[in-house]
């Protein structure tokens, strides 16, 4: 589910002022690292988990971190390359950046394991928020990871940072970007795995900022996290600030954005086998990662023998040259007809465990309790091809009557990376007025119809 091209390098100006005050709403705060707290207890949504997280101590250690002198920019030359790409409007950067990319410890199934990432840091920026910034699709394996792709990896945390903001970045499991290989697949779109190694690279973030980064005058504020991403980054966004207290509660959140998201997993099954389309693509993806991460091997039942057999090795192999998918021409080339009529109907019971698996990483009626009521951001695309627009509009009211209090907005006459470059100058508005304390807009978990998003300068 990938947002690219110019203008969706243009994300990262957006965070111009990041560094206002303000108080957000959230649990009380514990120790910055959780160090000593119990293990939580990530609940079973009726997919029989057949593990337990670990205690929380000791994740986000900093277990090896590298000074990247190629990223570590000054706000002069991150100036100069902004008007080389004739972005020079949207941004004009107030500090320089330190880069480091961090080998941090998180874990997976109940298991301790070693995760990769971005640490950004302004210099001289005295206290600052801390954004937790998800990637969108890059790919499913360790050669795709954004800390492994240079410039084109960090463009975002980069620009952020520059504006003030404290910036942690994650490769997510299954994509190292440096060090020992994750020897794993990607677990895309998948909630329980995403949300852990993200909170974690917060954490990893704060133990930096105390250690190889002490002295260079500023602090990222654990009271004052912001989830942001968009595509697949925009799932994981609301499944950090989903899971945020439950397991990482010495952190508050004072915001969440999620630009072109899938929210009802479920819905989109539905919108994959209606025809072929990218949201099919992408379901493909969804059931493989989900496959390797459950570990019940059992591919088969949903896709028919040729894919089955040959997705897994190819998205392993590249982050964007799937043969397998490329050579689909019929939904039900790729789908078991099962599959199919499960997905159409939204009645998985003859496949309950892949209704299950989809419904543990959907936000509606979802067995993990958010625990804080900090405003969201969701921005949709009419058009949108890939992340069908419906079932998130269907998911607002919904999710607003669980307490989330959301704004929405849906870019009239835009696809899927138009419509997340559209909504931008308005998610950027609105990010500012809750980091100064003001209250919520007029509007607040209405879902109305398209509009015109005003879109980025030179995007």
């Amino acid at each position: 589910m990938p947002v690219r091209g110019r203008g969706a390098a243009a994300l990262g100006a957006l965070a111009l002022g990041a560094c206002a005050g303000g108080a957000g709403k959230g649990p009380a705060p514990a120790d910055d690292t959780g160090a000593g707290a119990a293990a939580p207890v990530w609940p079973d949504g009726g997919c029989g988990r057949a593990h337990t997280l670990l205690p929380t101590a000791g994740m986000g250690e900093v277990l090896a971190a590298e000074r990247d002198d190629t990223l570590s920019l000054s706000a002069a030359t991150i100036n100069a390359l902004l008007g080389a790409q004739g972005l020079s409007g949207l941004l004009t950067a107030t500090h320089d950046v330190e880069t480091w990319r961090v080998r941090y410890r998180t874990q997976d199934r109940g298991a301790a394991v070693e995760a990769t990432g971005l640490v950004v840091l302004p210099a001289g920026a005295g206290a600052v928020p801390l954004l937790l910034w998800l990637h969108p699709t890059v790919g499913f394996s360790d050669a795709c990871a954004p800390s492994a792709l240079g410039l084109e990896g960090a463009a975002f945390p980069i620009l952020f940072a520059s504006t003030g903001m404290a910036v942690a970045a994650p490769d997510y499991l299954g994509m190292a970007g440096f060090g020992a290989p994750s020897g794993r697949l990607h677990p895309y779109i998948v909630a329980e795995p995403t949300a852990v190694a993200s909170l974690d690279a917060a954490r990893a973030l704060l133990r930096l900022q105390d250690g190889a980064a002490a002295g260079l005058g500023t602090t990222a504020d654990p009271q004052r996290l912001i989830h942001w991403g968009a595509s697949q980054g925009g799932h994981a966004a609301l499944w950090t600030d989903r899971a945020q207290v439950l397991y990482a509660p010495e952190l508050r959140t004072v915001a969440a954005l999620a630009s072109v998201a899938p929210t009802d997993l479920l819905g989109l099954a539905a919108e994959g086998v209606a025809s072929l389309r990218p949201t099919t693509a992408a379901l493909a993806g969804v059931l493989v990662g989900m496959d390797d991460w459950y570990g019940a091997g059992a591919l088969a039942e949903v896709l028919q023998p040729g894919p089955a057999a040959a997705l897994p090795a190819e998205v392993g192999a590249s982050c964007s040259d799937f043969p397998t998918l490329e050579a689909i021409t019929a939904v039900d080339e790729l789908f078991t007809a099962a599959a199919v009529d499960a997905a159409a109907r939204r009645d998985w019971s003859a496949l309950p465990d892949w209704g299950c698996r989809l419904a543990e990483s959907s936000l509606v009626g979802n067995a993990v309790a958010r625990g804080h009521d900090a405003p969201v951001f969701i921005g949709t695309a009419e058009q949108d091809d890939l992340v069908v627009t419906a079932p998130t509009r269907a998911d607002v009211p919904r999710l607003c009557a669980e307490g989330y209090e959301i704004t929405y907005q849906e870019c009239a006459g835009e696809g899927h990376t138009g419509g997340a470059v559209a909504g931008l100058p308005t998610q950027w508005a609105w990010l500012q007025a809750r980091l100064a304390g003001a209250p919520l807009p007029e509007g607040v978990c209405a879902v109305g119809p398209p509009e015109v998003c005003p879109g980025v300068p030179g995007g």
